[in-house]
């Protein structure tokens, strides 16, 4: 990783993280970063990429920013949310194994990437 690539790297994702939350979108930092750091790749130019300690220390922060969410009524509104949320995975899984049936069928997709290609974030 040389300097210039994380320079411009880093400068794409604060400015296009800035302009998206100026236009008011939603998870605004986190979209417009996305975005600019991917249109960067889109075109091959130089982009840096973030080594394993410094994912550990993003993914730590966005798990603290997320426990900070919580509150003393947290748990009484997901026991009141389970039934909703497991009849929702339900249908998500039912829903990708039909559709997985349906695109080995008739795509003649191999099993396995017709289920990847069915299942939400899959590829991910």
């Amino acid at each position: 990783m040389n300097t210039n690539s994380l320079l411009l790297t880093g400068g794409v994702a604060l400015a296009s993280a800035a302009l998206a939350t100026v236009l008011r979108l939603p998870a605004g930092p986190l979209l417009g970063a996305m975005l600019g750091v991917g249109i960067l790749r889109i075109y091959e130019l130089p982009a840096a990429d973030i080594p394993d300690w410094g994912r550990f220390v993003i993914y730590t922060a966005v798990g603290w920013l997320l426990g900070l969410s919580f509150s003393a009524q947290t748990p009484a509104l997901l026991r009141e949310a389970l039934v909703p949320i497991l009849v929702t995975v339900g249908a998500f899984l039912v829903f990708g194994v039909l559709l997985a049936v349906a695109l080995r069928s008739l795509a003649g997709l191999d099993t396995w990437t017709a289920v990847l290609a069915a299942a939400p974030g899959g590829i991910a």
